[in-house]
């Protein structure tokens, strides 16, 4: 018996059409999906609710707008990843949203298809194990910073 747990989705978008579009092609999927229309019904999402990633449009509407949504969906959901859509082209803007910590940006109009591949990707990425750093016996080989130690001394 295969079990399989189905990932869990938050999508905040303005446009109630693509909104609507959005969650059943997530369902289609398989993710449970929930959406919210503006930046104050993120508060009404149910505490203790989990989300595995969050999708937001840089648009969103409501107190504070999408810059308080993606600040609460931060310390609601830490460990969630966050992909912004956004019709806003400046690479100055996607940069800025990269570097608060969005892990993808999407520019508007985009397909669907696109989307559905950054979502798994997303969380593809997130789901690899953390082994940043190979230890044995007293040979550490980091492999992100690519520094090699032996008896905590540095290698060259």
């Amino acid at each position: 018996m295969v079990c399989v747990i189905a990932m869990r989705l938050l999508v905040a978008e303005a446009d109630a059409a693509l909104a609507d579009f959005l969650l059943s092609r997530f369902q289609q999927e398989n993710f449970v999906a929930q959406v919210v229309s503006e930046a104050n019904q993120i508060s009404a999402v149910r505490e203790g609710q989990p989300c595995d990633l969050l999708v937001l449009d840089t648009n969103l509407a409501g107190a504070g707008g999408a810059d308080t949504a993606f600040r609460q969906m931060q310390r609601r959901w830490p460990t969630a990843p966050i992909i912004l859509l956004s019709a806003e082209t400046s690479v100055d803007e996607r940069v800025r949203a990269l570097n608060a910590g969005a892990d993808d940006f999407l520019v508007k109009p985009f397909a669907v298809a696109e989307l559905l591949a950054r979502v798994n990707a997303v969380l593809r990425r997130r789901s690899r194990p953390a082994l940043d750093v190979y230890v044995f016996e007293d040979l550490e080989i980091n492999r992100v910073s690519h520094e090699v130690k032996r008896g905590g001394t540095p290698l060259n």
